[in-house]
């Protein structure tokens, strides 16, 4: 996961200017991956920072928002997985793991989890989380975030889950 806030001026720069060539690619149709690669950059960040960057992709051009959006998954968007393909994703991630992208979430992100996942190890996430850490390390949540994220992209991508819900008719 990038963290915008350690990153010196010039890489910041650097990036912006990586990304925007990407979108200029992807809007000149020259690269027909090049959605993806936005994708992929995006999906290294965190949510409030895809969401502004999609909206200045927006702006730019919506067609293009529109090629990226779907290729874009985050944490967050466990909750619009298919049910069992949320199970057999959790089953093959870590109790510590998925412990640690659960501090900090909201009710309704953790109860998708846990809801997924062996009453047993629920019962043992439930009493990790009850334990408040003495510091939540934002970083290391935003890495098991990603962790996640990433393993629902590899197992979608060998066609053993599905990201989202396939649209129904």
């Amino acid at each position: 996961t990038v963290n915008m806030k350690d990153v010196s001026p010039a890489a910041t720069q650097i990036i912006e200017k990586r990304v925007m060539t990407l979108i200029a690619e992807l809007e000149a149709e020259r690269n027909a991956a090049g959605s993806t690669k936005v994708a992929d950059l995006m999906n290294e960040l965190d949510k409030p920072q895809v969401d502004t960057l999609l909206s200045s992709l927006e702006t730019l051009s919506k067609e293009s928002a529109n090629k990226v959006k779907p290729k874009i998954f985050l944490f967050e968007d466990l909750m619009y997985m298919p049910q069992r393909s949320r199970l057999m994703l959790l089953n093959d991630v870590s109790a510590d793991i998925l412990t640690m992208a659960l501090r900090g979430a909201t009710a309704e992100i953790k109860e998708c989890v846990l809801s997924s996942i062996s009453p047993r190890q629920r019962r043992m996430i439930e009493s990790d989380l009850a334990v408040p850490a003495a510091s939540i390390n934002t970083r290391e949540v935003a890495m098991a975030r990603r962790a996640v994220a990433q393993e629902a992209i590899r197992l979608a991508n060998s066609g053993q889950i599905l990201l989202k819900e396939a649209p129904e008719g």
